[in-house]
């Protein structure tokens, strides 16, 4: 494969190579046949919270020594940086784009649900952690009967097993699961609250998503996620499902106009398709010069 793209790329002329994900390193050999400069994106953590490692044939020592001999590193958090240890030399945290500032939204008047979206519903992505929480919050026993919406890729056994969770607690009829949706927006506008209770998110783009359109971020303290969320400024921030819960019935039932509104804000100005291309042009300038 290599070879073929070599020869394509050998009649173009072509200054930088941008491996735009973590695990394929096609476009470092790549760079090095044709001598030119590499940008190795980050986008996860890789060895935690995932079963990516074992799909690595070359290991991750070797993956972060070719990620160090690279020209240059984007890395997507913060916490993403500090988790994986490369060289700080030529290495750059931008945050990924999610939206256009003009998709923005804001809905004042919520319709009764908290929403919980991933591309998988895993556990890895703390979803038992929710569920749990939603059910000792009460919400379904409200005037309001706030019902917990799943969005994702579910396996139906494993949704068995989330089921007999709000079982548990009295609240199953009031769990609903739904496929994954190429169109996020109605469901995030519309939400009470977002939960992120994820563990090892490298950025958290579902969080990204919910500040564009206007839904209060209840997250796990862990993670690129504290990069976005600000305790009591651009969201909140849970360390246990105690909090968690009594955070879903403090949000589900204050006004949360100015949580909204300065989170939609930080996203427009750090998030946005619009400023991100900026910001990578100004690390491809970088690249370019260095000798």
């Amino acid at each position: 494969m290599i070879k073929k793209v070599k020869t394509g790329l050998s009649v173009s002329h072509i200054d930088l190579i941008h491996t735009n994900t973590s695990t394929i390193c096609s476009g470092y050999y790549l760079s090095r046949i044709l001598k030119i400069k590499h940008i190795w994106h980050v986008r996860e953590y890789l060895d935690v919270g995932v079963h990516i490692q074992g799909e690595l044939s070359y290991g991750l020592p070797h993956l972060k020594q070719m990620m160090n001999a690279a020209d240059a590193r984007v890395l997507v958090s913060n916490p993403c940086c500090q988790h994986w240890g490369l060289k700080k030399e030529n290495t750059w945290m931008v945050w990924d784009a999610v939206r256009s500032v003009n998709d923005c939204c804001y809905e004042k008047v919520k319709q009764p649900y908290i929403l919980f979206c991933s591309q998988w519903v895993t556990e890895g992505k703390g979803i038992s952690k929710t569920i749990t929480a939603y059910g000792m919050s009460n919400l379904f026993n409200s005037s309001d009967r706030i019902r917990l919406k799943i969005v994702g890729i579910c396996d139906k056994e494993y949704e068995k097993e989330l089921r007999a969770i709000a079982d548990g607690y009295g609240c199953a009829e009031y769990v609903d699961f739904i496929p994954a949706q190429k169109d996020v927006k109605p469901f995030f506008s519309q939400a009470m609250a977002f939960i992120n209770s994820s563990v090892n998110e490298g950025m958290g783009r579902t969080t990204a998503e919910a500040m564009f359109y206007g839904c209060p971020v209840i997250a796990y303290a862990s993670g690129g996620t504290l990069d976005l969320v600000k305790d009591g400024e651009t969201g909140y921030l849970f360390n246990t499902v105690e909090e968690c819960a009594e955070l879903m019935r403090k949000v589900c039932t204050t006004d949360q106009k100015d949580i909204i509104l300065r989170a939609q804000e930080f996203a427009k100005q750090n998030l946005s398709i619009e400023k991100y291309g900026s910001k990578i042009m100004e690390v491809y300038n970088s690249v370019l010069e260095m000798k």
